[in-house]
């Protein structure tokens, strides 16, 4: 097998470092730090006339025409260099469901501003009672006409407070089975009737409360069929549950070797230690195979092969192989590992310290280390799934 990259995807990755070099300063990796939001929104436009917002998606639709491969080249080289991509991977999700289930109008409206940069998308799945199990959402959602009253509440909702839209989870009958009765909306967050509540988490990000309020939606704005949005909902959660951490991870291994072949006060490498080296050892092979399954995902994509159980296997290796690589990384260090920012002495200006903070969260994101596993036992191993 022969592992080495097309010329295609080794353009990518010059166009990616050359793009970083031009756009991201120093200015955009503090705004990023202070605020958690994960977009910059001078950034995220620049991408946008890239077409690197959606890459996937063909030229004549503001896309950049890549194959999955290139996309995932694209993505790591912009992620190591700490570009915040939160607000552009996150509003491809729902640009890939709107792109096959929404209108006509609503395409037109929607993605081209998308597309270039303009419109984000945040997700509101998550609810206080319903968290992993999206299905049990309660958010309502009734028929007036030829509008929809909302009401309901939404929490994790990231970067919310600066996206135009949010792709929404509703019930509209609450008499069918859990995952029949289901809605999705696009709602613009200008609407009267919504509340967006900032939630700082540990790991430094921004995330959101909504509340929707008797908010007055166009059936304009409907996804799918009525109470068929589990259907649309699986597009975007099979387009989420692709892994992406691993990009994370190695920024962990770039900080911890650059620490280890710095001499000491002593005048010693850390690198002279046997326990140093096993443990770097150990953390580039977690990059690797984390890194291997995303290949695996890019190829299938790539030649028409469906994903079937590689997704759900790279989001929980890749999670999990980030918060044991920071762990590692934080008990390697020592005092110097759990400096922030700024502060003097802190390994790689605070990255250990950061993305220790990060990686807790990393297994909930996009699905929880649970789900993935209760994913690959029922669909791989035939066992029986838990029950709801």
């Amino acid at each position: 097998m022969d592992f080495r990259e097309s010329e295609s995807i080794t353009a990518v990755r010059e166009a990616a470092r050359t793009f970083v070099a031009e756009h991201v300063t120093d200015e955009v990796h503090e705004h990023e730090y202070r605020s958690g939001d994960g977009v910059n929104m001078a950034v995220h436009r620049a991408m946008g006339a890239r077409g690197w917002i959606l890459p996937r998606f063909p030229k004549e639709e503001g896309g950049a025409g890549m194959t999955a491969g290139e996309a995932d080249a694209l993505l790591f080289e912009l992620s190591v260099a700490g570009v915040p991509k939160v607000g552009a991977y996150t509003t491809g999700i729902p640009a890939k469901a709107i792109r096959q289930f929404g209108t006509e109008a609503l395409k037109s409206e929607v993605l081209p501003g998308v597309a270039n940069g303009d419109t984000l998308i945040c997700l509101g799945y998550t609810e206080p009672d319903s968290g992993s199990d999206v299905a049990a959402a309660k958010t309502r959602a009734v028929r007036d006409g030829d509008r929809w009253i909302i009401n309901g509440q939404k929490v994790f909702t990231t970067f919310g407070h600066l996206a135009k839209y949010c792709f929404l989870l509703t019930r509209t009958d609450s008499d069918a089975p859990k995952h029949k009765g289901l809605t999705m909306f696009l709602v613009p967050l200008d609407a009267p009737g919504i509340e967006i509540h900032p939630v700082h988490t540990v790991g430094g990000e921004r995330t959101n409360i909504v509340y929707y309020s008797d908010v007055s939606l166009s059936d304009h704005y409907r996804i799918g069929k009525v109470n068929d949005g589990w259907r649309v909902l699986r597009v975007a959660l099979e387009e989420e549950h692709t892994g992406g951490l691993q990009f994370e991870s190695v920024l962990v291994t770039e900080a911890l070797e650059k620490w280890a072949d710095t001499e000491g006060s002593d005048g010693a490498k850390p690198l002279a230690d046997q326990t140093v080296r096993s443990t770097l050892a150990r953390i580039r092979i977690n990059n690797e195979v984390a890194r291997l399954l995303g290949t695996l995902q890019s190829f299938r994509l790539d030649n028409g092969i469906p994903l079937g159980l590689v997704g759900p296997m790279a989001m929980l290796y890749g999670s999990e192989a980030y918060l044991e690589n920071a762990k590692r990384a934080l008990d390697l260090c020592g005092p110097a590992g759990v400096l922030k920012r700024g502060q003097p002495g802190a390994v790689g200006n605070g990255v250990i310290e950061r993305l220790y903070r990060a990686a807790i969260a990393a297994t909930i994101y996009g699905g929880t280390s649970e789900v993935m596993r209760e994913q690959i036992a029922a669909r791989a191993l035939g066992l029986p799934r838990l029950k709801a």
